[in-house]
């Protein structure tokens, strides 16, 4: 018994269909699975080089885009601090006006100026504060309310 398979013309044509339909179901199976038009070279050389190109310049505009948010990520970060620290100092001018309007108004001797003018300003009474050393050569009076604040020199008389 032989096992000869006999087709006719058009079954032989519709035979080259089916696979030809097969075959591009194929491709399509693997377009879809890929995400590409053109998987390889040998199918579409223009296609497939041209979407390597694209795809290397999507990774370069991803790096791109990474890199200014961690950029942006840093600015924040800089602008968070500046505002505390902005915030730190009215605290400390806060602090700095209210230790000022409790001292009154402060006078300062230096070493230039004269006994008669030292005394003057130890008339007025107050805070005092000396910008160097002072050597005197006459008495001054010192009133009761009168704070002298050094800052390291000395009066000497």
């Amino acid at each position: 018994m032989s096992n000869a398979i006999t087709l006719t013309a058009s079954m032989r044509s519709n035979l080259n269909a089916l696979r030809n339909i097969s075959t591009q179901m194929n491709k399509t199976q693997e377009r879809l699975s890929s995400g590409k038009k053109v998987n390889s070279a040998i199918d579409n050389a223009t296609s497939y080089y041209q979407a390597r190109s694209l795809t290397n310049r999507a990774a370069d505009l991803n790096a791109l885009l990474d890199a200014m948010g961690q950029g942006i990520q840093t600015i924040q970060t800089a602008t968070a601090g500046l505002e505390k620290g902005l915030n730190f100092m009215e605290q400390a001018s806060s602090i700095a006006n209210e230790a000022a309007s409790q001292i009154g108004e402060v006078h300062v001797i230096d070493s230039s100026m004269t006994t008669a003018e030292i005394q003057d300003i130890f008339d007025l009474g107050g805070n005092i504060v000396l910008k160097g050393d002072i050597t005197l050569s006459q008495s001054i009076e010192v009133k009761s309310n009168t704070t002298i604040i050094g800052n390291g020199h000395t009066i000497t008389y």
